[in-house]
């Protein structure tokens, strides 16, 4: 007798011998004790999981002569036989895939309506369903809705999505799911065992993995180590079969690479390449165990020693952190997906496992909150804040800026830090670096008396110069007259001088090194009570300093940034002041071209008192989109008067909005007479005409002639007038081209085309009211 392979001899012949698929199994065998048959059953899954087989163990249960219609067929009778053996009459096979055209679809169903020759039900068994044409399929839509009673359709595909959905509401459709490796185990273990053959078990695992969830293809694969191990199936042979590479090699990789040794890694790598191996399906073997891995750290214990590597990984799992675990799963999955993007495989694959090694995640940061811990001691130049003097005066609480009592030297004898380096630190906002360093205590003390005196004197002039410029400029120029020290009321407080001296002497102090803008600054006569001219700079300057900030003292206060973002705005307040009109160019351009009276001509106390008064300016009409608006309407005592080239200047008018307003325009006037209105729409505007629209165009015309208009709007392909948005159109179109000739017969369109040979775009112009 010839050999069979395990694949066809090992095919289960009822449902008891089914691996797996207990989702299936179990609406069949209820089906089949409550008799509860449907007439089409479709059958869906990758290959190897047992559509075939399940088809034919239903259809031996359908007709099997001893136990009748029943889940458990006996195996025996002559019907069962048959159909093992695959020379059952009633059981038509169709490879679906052979046969496509709708002709042989045609034959099949042309005995549909004969009864069964020798059994219980005639059982059409399509496999590969999702191959037949769609002619076939729409042959097969009627049949397959309403057999006769006595035919059952048992289809099977892997494709389901290529079938009609026609077809798909007439099955019953159920989904067969891949097989697990461990099912695929116990299985091949029970097979090898009757039939006595010596396996090892991480043998059996791989051919598990490498079968990807099919049966067949896992007894096909056993077929082949048992030819390939000589009758026996070992681990090194399945490896050397399938071209993979031992899990040994795969774990002793992975060692080196959480051991961070590079030297010995490469050298693994080259042992793996004289095997010439799948460089892909070693990085899928490092997934699988880094996998395994993580699973150890998580859920110690849930791992089963399925390849006998289980200590190696709880050893991996023990020494290496779960971060580095997910970073290395992490690259590894990028690095496969871009290994052919290399250009060399060897050379991908040396990089991605260096990249293992070079790429880790950085320990977490510690925060250290003891303050007796941290170092007393810090390096002047990087200026730390704790090494700055604090200031106590709840008064001192705005951060502007920041100057220490112990700029001078004199009132803090008890600072820690020299004058020089405490002056470097408080003026560190508005010197540049290079200035800072070069600062001693010397330069410090010359530069701020200096500075004092330079105040103190500008003070005493500057009153005299800002009273004369006080009258000269203009009045847009100045606002509000500053007061003097002898103005102020008695209930508002005097300025602190010597505060003023303080605040001011960053200022100052930056003045040394580049010029200020005095010219710039914001009103000139607010200087007089901010230094008070009748007190000494010497006795200021030896007064002392206090570090209470008041509200007088912010502009003083602000920094560098601050006074020239204020010079930018003051000097883009005066060009607008010194010109009357800013936009007189534009106007005198709009008036040239469309001789429109700007709003600015318009008279100042109409305005006033509209907007005193809370009224509401009269929307004024478009006369562009709607030049009719523009145009006297003639007396109309009747509707019977209007006529086509009145009624585009009625229906402008009508109050009306939208798609309905929309509908009137694109309408024409065909008659007016004492039975009605009658207009014409065309088709893609009736279409939108509802009895709601109707009545509104009707109110609105029986609004306008006080009294109730007959109105018929008859719907046509075309209409026979003009309607009156082409009369609009045309309109527009006059105004266009007045402008256009208005444009080119400017001076200065005139000017640029005959220098330059500049040219009007017409399409840019755009009429507006």
């Amino acid at each position: 007798m010839s050999y069979q392979v395990l694949a066809r001899k090992w095919r289960p012949q009822n449902f008891l011998e089914m691996a797996g698929q207990d989702h299936v199994l179990q609406a069949l065998v209820n089906a089949l004790r409550q008799q509860r048959l449907h007439h089409a059953y479709l059958f869906t899954g990758t290959r190897g999981v047992g559509k075939t087989t399940i088809a034919r163990i239903f259809a031996k249960c359908l007709n099997c002569e001893t136990n009748g219609i029943s889940p458990e067929p006996c195996g025996t009778c002559d019907s069962c036989r048959e159909i093992v053996e695959g020379r059952f009459v009633d059981l038509i096979e169709v490879d679906a895939a052979s046969r496509t055209k709708v002709e042989d679809t045609r034959e099949l169903l042309e005995n549909v309506q004969y009864a069964p020759t020798r059994g219980r039900f005639k059982v059409y068994l399509i496999d590969e369903v999702h191959m037949l044409s769609t002619h076939s399929f729409n042959a097969l839509l009627k049949t397959l809705e309403e057999p006769p009673a006595h035919v059952k359709f048992l289809l099977a595909t892997t494709d389901p999505q290529k079938l009609p959905v026609t077809i798909l509401s007439r099955c019953l459709q159920f989904n067969l799911k891949n097989m697990s490796p461990q099912r695929v185990v116990d299985y091949l273990q029970t097979v090898l065992n009757t039939e006595e053959i010596n396996f090892d078990m991480p043998a059996l695992w791989q051919i598990g993995q490498a079968a990807n969830g099919s049966m067949r293809d896992a007894l096909s694969l056993t077929d082949q180590a048992i030819a390939f191990g000589n009758g026996t199936i070992e681990e090194s042979g399945v490896t050397a079969m399938l071209g993979l590479v031992n899990q040994s090699q795969i774990l002793g990789l992975l060692e080196s690479i959480a051991a961070k040794n590079a030297p010995e890694v490469l050298s693994k790598v080259e042992a793996l390449a004289d095997y010439q191996p799948d460089f892909s399906a070693i990085c899928g073997s490092l997934l699988d165990s880094l996998h395994r891995v993580a699973i150890e750290q998580q859920v110690p214990g849930a791992l089963v020693d399925q390849l006998g590597d289980l200590g190696r990984i709880k050893n991996i799992a023990s020494t290496v952190s779960p971060e580095e675990i997910q970073v290395m799963y992490q690259s590894l999955l990028i690095g496969r997906r871009d290994l052919h993007l290399a250009h060399s495989v060897r050379a991908g694959f040396e990089m991605l496992v260096l990249r293992l090694i070079a790429f880790r995640p950085v320990a977490p940061m510690t925060v250290n909150h003891d303050v007796s811990a941290m170092p007393t001691s810090a390096p002047v130049s990087s200026a730390p804040a704790s090494s700055a003097p604090i200031n106590n005066d709840p008064v001192n609480n705005e951060p502007v800026n920041n100057e220490p009592a112990s700029a001078y030297p004199e009132e803090a004898p008890q600072a820690e830090m020299p004058p020089a380096e405490v002056l470097e630190e408080s003026t560190s906002s508005s010197v540049e670096e290079t200035e800072k360093k070069t600062l001693n205590d010397a330069s410090a003390n010359s530069v701020l008396e200096e500075t004092i005196k330079s105040i103190s004197n500008r003070a005493v002039a500057e009153p005299e110069e800002e009273s004369q410029k006080a009258l000269e400029e203009p009045k847009a120029d100045i606002q509000e007259a500053p007061l003097s020290a002898a103005d102020i009321p008695p209930w508002e407080d005097q300025p602190d001088t010597v505060d003023d001296v303080q605040d001011s002497t960053p200022s100052v102090i930056e003045s040394s090194a580049q010029p200020e803008p005095k010219a710039d600054f914001e009103p000139e006569a607010e200087l007089e009570p901010e230094v008070a001219p009748k007190t000494a700079p010497r006795e200021m300057a030896e007064s002392h300093v206090s570090t209470n900030i008041t509200k007088a003292d912010i502009s003083f206060q602000a920094s560098d940034d601050a006074f020239e973002e204020e010079d930018e705005d003051e000097a883009e307040e005066r060009a607008i002041n010194e010109v009357s009109d800013p936009f007189n160019p534009a106007a005198n351009l709009v008036e040239a071209l469309g001789e429109i009276t700007p709003v600015e001509e318009l008279p100042e106390e109409s305005l006033d008192t509209q907007v005193l008064a809370g009224q509401s300016l009269a929307p004024i009409p478009d006369t562009i989109a709607q030049p009719a608006l523009g145009l006297p309407l003639p007396e109309l005592a009747h509707y019977k008067e209007l006529t086509m080239q009145v009624w585009w200047l009625v229906a402008p008018r009508l109050p009306l909005t939208g798609l309905v307003q929309n509908i009137l325009m694109n309408s024409s006037l065909v008659d007016a007479s004492e039975q009605g209105i009658r207009l014409e729409v065309p088709l893609e505007y009736g279409h939108m005409l509802n009895q709601v629209r109707y009545e509104q165009i009707q109110e609105a015309l029986s609004g306008f002639f006080e009294l109730s208009v007959p109105l018929i709007i008859d719907t046509v392909e075309d209409t026979s007038g003009v309607t009156a948005e082409e009369f609009a159109a045309s309109k527009r179109a006059e105004a266009l081209q007045i402008a256009i000739e208005h444009l080119n017969s400017h001076p200065i369109v005139k000017a640029l085309s005959s220098t330059m040979g500049a040219q009007l775009v017409y399409d840019t112009v755009k009429v507006k009211a």
